[in-house]
């Protein structure tokens, strides 16, 4: 480094800095600003959080990537990397004085709190801590002394280094000498060189050793080209789940010679994967991947045989993705043991103003048992199946299948015209309740388009309640149970019922 006129130190363009606010950047201009006193750093920041974009006064001193992203700051006010030890203790540890007491500072003024010998000692052992999370610090690497000092975290099972200033795999496979117990480790946000180029055999075999143990993997937003990403699985072998998010990568092929039998989680948010037949050569290695996330992907395509390189998936997100056709939802719902799905529903066709898309999600996807994080219950899949087979048009070639599939279990429903919409809603008529409340309880007969908050304010006068006492209730029909909490109570009986048998009497249980 260089030292300026005031005899600060310098630190040299690309150097990875924490400004105050707990702003990362990046050093893109060291020097003077014309017509002003003293040397600056000109900082590109991570986000578009600065006030310009390099250019100050009419002169262009650097150039950033996004509009808003350049600030120029005094080199007193920046944090440069610093040893990991040192972070810790700063975090973990109080400020002890001579007469073993605490040292807090509370609304500006310092308090001293007296402890125990024991307790001291305990609270300043940070070899003890099961759990470190250190966020927008600046950790860069740790010391060789405290690597051969044999002081190690035999503890922590959980290791987080986000939105530090680490920016050297080396450095990092070093910090971790120092924590052999490991299972789950995340670097978010740290921008890391590229370690495929610094990969030699005998370099491969130490790092599996050191990494052994570590189950769960972070490194999205790391800024990572596709190379490092591939190679990553060739050191951390026993991975069950990788993220790898937010890095300018369009697929993930593992570097490896055989499948990768113990990763089942994988994320890939907010990469650019538009077309998911390049992730295939890729998912041919993971044949127990269990949980897929693809969030703001930009995915446009789901090949025909998708179904082939999922044998063993279970949920899969892809919210916030161009899926617009209902050939797209065909592909997949044919991935074979698929229960979760996450889907942006809103880009999907509708065939009148009045369609729910979600109803017909459902009814196209009778395996899955949640969408959107919403559990799906018999009574809204058997309303769902009605609703599709009623509004579907027959001649559609994307539906043509489940029509096929659902006519043979719903024989009697053939209505699909606009006309016939209302009478098909009002098919079931009305139907005889049966309200209980503790152990009180009376039948009536109430038309579907009758609401539960109606109902209650009805029971109440009839079984002498506060009708503001129930927080929920739940419908018994056909041995299943609906549990409608009270900020649903404005939606009505054929929200919930559609499929019910003749003569039968629904239980509505109020609950307080």
């Amino acid at each position: 480094m260089e030292k300026n006129d005031d005899s600060e130190y310098l630190a040299p363009v690309g150097s990875r800095i924490l400004l105050h606010e707990e702003r990362l950047g990046t050093i893109r201009y060291v020097g003077k600003l014309d017509n002003k006193d003293g040397i600056r750093y000109g900082v590109e920041l991570d986000e578009n959080i600065g006030k310009h974009n390099g250019e100050f006064e009419g002169k262009r001193y650097f150039q950033t990537q996004k509009t808003k992203s350049g600030v120029f700051v005094w080199p007193k006010d920046v944090k440069h990397p610093c040893d990991l030890i040192s972070v810790i203790k700063n975090k973990y540890t109080s400020i002890i004085n001579d007469s073993n007491g605490i040292i807090k500072t509370m609304k500006g003024k310092e308090v001293k709190i007296l402890v125990d010998k024991d307790v001291t000692e305990a609270l300043c052992d940070i070899y003890s801590l099961e759990r470190i999370s250190l966020e927008k610090v600046p950790v860069g690497f740790i010391n060789e002394e405290d690597i051969l000092s044999k002081k190690y975290f035999h503890k922590c099972k959980t290791l987080f280094i986000k939105q530090c200033l680490l920016t050297k795999w080396s450095d990092l496979f070093n910090i971790l000498k120092v924590f052999p117990k490991v299972e789950e480790l995340s670097v978010f946000g740290n921008v890391l060189d590229d370690l495929s180029l610094q990969l030699s055999l005998e370099k491969i075999e130490n790092y599996r050793e050191i990494v052994k143990n570590i189950r769960e993997f972070s490194v999205g937003n790391c800024s990572l080209n596709q190379n490092c990403v591939n190679i990553i699985p060739l050191i951390f072998e026993n991975l069950t789940s990788l993220v790898i998010a937010v890095n300018p990568i369009n697929t993930f092929c593992p570097s490896t010679k055989g499948n990768l039998e113990c990763l089942k989680k994988l994320i890939l948010d907010e990469c650019v994967v538009h077309d998911l037949s390049l992730l295939k050569e890729g998912l041919l290695k993971l044949p127990n991947l269990e949980e897929i996330s693809l969030i703001r992907c930009q995915v446009e395509n789901i090949p025909d045989d998708i179904y082939k390189y999922f044998p063993s998936l279970k949920s899969m997100h892809l919210k916030y993705n161009d899926i617009d056709n209902w050939k797209l939802l065909n592909n997949i719902k044919k991935i074979p043991l698929l229960e979760f799905l996450e889907i942006e529903l809103s880009r999907l066709p509708k065939y009148n103003n009045g369609d729910d898309v979600l109803d017909f999600v459902i009814a196209k996807c009778p395996n899955i048992k949640a969408i959107n994080k919403h559990t799906i219950t018999g009574t809204e899949k058997s309303k769902a199946e009605v609703i599709f087979l009623r509004d579907i048009p027959e001649n559609d070639p994307n539906h043509v299948e489940d029509i096929q599939r659902l006519k043979k279990i719903y024989t009697d429903i053939v209505s699909s015209t606009r006309k016939d919409r209302d009478f098909t809603k009002m098919k079931l008529g009305s139907i005889k309740i049966e309200i209980i409340k503790d152990s009180s309880s009376y039948i009536m007969t109430v038309p579907l388009s009758l609401n539960f908050k109606t109902i209650i304010q009805g029971a109440s006068k009839k079984l002498s309640f506060s009708k503001l006492s129930i927080k929920s209730i739940n419908i018994e029909n056909n041995n299943e149970i609906i549990n409608v909490e009270k900020k649903l109570f404005n939606q009505n009986l054929n929200d919930y019922l559609y499929k019910i048998n003749e003569n039968e009497i629904i239980k509505i249980i109020l609950l307080e």
